[in-house]
């Protein structure tokens, strides 16, 4: 048993990866369990355009003044302290240090953090992130699926 997967997965990169552990890691495995959740389809939107071994267009370079705060924060316990008390009015902490935090493909990504799980309940955020995100979830499902049909791999979805 292997278990291949990490915060933030979507449809997108649990295909990319299991095409790469196939392809390129020549792992051989009878059964698949993806484990898919309600914010997959908004993830897909973030990772719609990433290939493997390409950089980001948009990639966030921190400013010297942000690498000496991660630094401070890194060996000082008090600062680290300080630090996380100052910002937990943020929407989200990743909001600050996202790789994606240019308006790409002008999207409120602050919006991102806090609609991630409302799309199901909300139809003006169905509208906004669902319908995109859904419609590019199942299509990297089905690429999956075809991936697995076509080594003989059995594959089972978990939906939490």
């Amino acid at each position: 048993m292997l278990n291949a997967g990490v915060v933030s997965y979507s449809p997108k990169l649990y295909y990319l990866k299991t095409k790469y552990l196939i392809d390129k890691e020549k792992l051989r495995f009878d059964e698949l369990l993806v484990f898919i959740d309600i914010s997959d389809p908004m993830d897909e939107i973030i990772y719609k355009d990433y290939e493997i071994g390409k950089k980001p267009d948009v990639l966030y370079e921190p400013s010297d003044f942000v690498k000496i705060k991660n630094f401070l924060k890194s060996i000082s316990f008090t600062y680290y302290s300080l630090a996380k008390l100052h910002h937990r009015n943020d929407p989200h902490p990743l909001v600050i240090n996202n790789l994606y935090e240019a308006k790409v493909q002008n999207y409120p990504w602050t919006d991102y953090y806090t609609e991630r799980k409302t799309w199901t309940s909300d139809s003006a955020v169905l509208r906004k992130w669902g319908i995109k995100g859904l419609k590019l979830a199942k299509a990297n499902m089905e690429n999956l699926l075809h991936l697995c049909n076509n080594h003989s791999i059995k594959m089972k979805i978990v939906v939490y």
